[in-house]
């Protein structure tokens, strides 16, 4: 199957400590590694305030990932993050939807 490049910008509650997100950040990492997939950059954003207030939330912690995966692949990553309380937001998006050719052989190794 053919592997495409995607972003994922998820957020972590205030209510987890630091040990506790870098279980979560693992967790993660192993849905998109363990069956194949590819991490090509990972960014720890930081702590960053809410434009609204979410479910009594002002702030959250902010990843950013880029990754390569298949259909199947992302299919179950999905599963898995509709599933996980520990992931309090999250975004995927196709990288060839939001970046020109030259910017993806930047940050995609293929």
């Amino acid at each position: 199957m053919k592997t495409k490049a995607y972003e994922i910008l998820f957020i972590i509650k205030t209510s987890f400590g630091k040990d506790e997100r870098e279980g979560i950040i693992e967790k993660l990492k192993g849905w998109i590694t363990k069956p194949g997939g590819t991490i090509s950059e990972f960014t720890d954003i930081g702590l960053k305030d809410f434009a609204m207030e979410l479910n009594k939330e002002k702030q959250g912690h902010y990843y950013q990932c880029i990754f390569q995966a298949n259909n199947k692949q992302l299919d179950d990553l999905n599963t898995e993050l509709k599933v996980t309380e520990d992931i309090f937001r999250y975004l995927i998006v196709l990288l060839d939807s939001v970046l020109t050719k030259e910017e993806m052989s930047q940050k995609v190794t293929q």
